[in-house]
């Protein structure tokens, strides 16, 4: 049973990669993260080779969305957080919601040159942080 859900899920994977024009590596190791509760799906974890091979494949998926090719839905790929990065997202996430709490509205975590930050949202058409031709003449 273990080894058709694990063959069930690497053929999953090897789909998925096939529309993106990636080959997916065989050698590559698929578990699921936490325990089994019925109508929830588990995260899949995929360990690969080397570090080099997993930033290839998670730049040709960053690739993949600019180029607005669309995953099947409920499928989202994201890299391992060290353990500082994951103690720095969980305060900021404390502080938005404190900030939520105080009244402040459409606050998002952006990462802004690596680096995760509070914004406030602002339309996709707003130019954000970015001084306007005119603006910069007058200042």
């Amino acid at each position: 049973m273990p080894q058709e859900r694990i063959a069930d899920d690497t053929k999953s994977v090897s789909d998925v990669f096939s529309n993106l024009s990636f080959k997916f590596p065989t050698e590559a190791k698929l578990f699921r993260l936490g325990k089994n509760v019925t109508n929830t799906p588990r995260p899949l974890k995929i360990i690969l080779k080397s570090k080099a091979e997993a930033a290839c494949l998670l730049s040709s998926l960053s690739e993949a969305r600019k180029s607005h090719i669309n995953l099947p839905p409920g499928i989202k790929f994201v890299r391992d957080k060290s353990k500082l990065e994951r103690k720095l997202l969980r305060q900021l996430h404390e502080e938005m919601d404190h900030r939520k709490q105080n009244g402040e509205l459409n606050l998002s975590i952006n990462y802004i040159n690596g680096i995760p930050q509070i914004i406030s949202s602002i339309s996709k058409n707003h130019t954000r942080g970015r001084l306007s031709p005119t603006s910069q003449l007058a200042a």
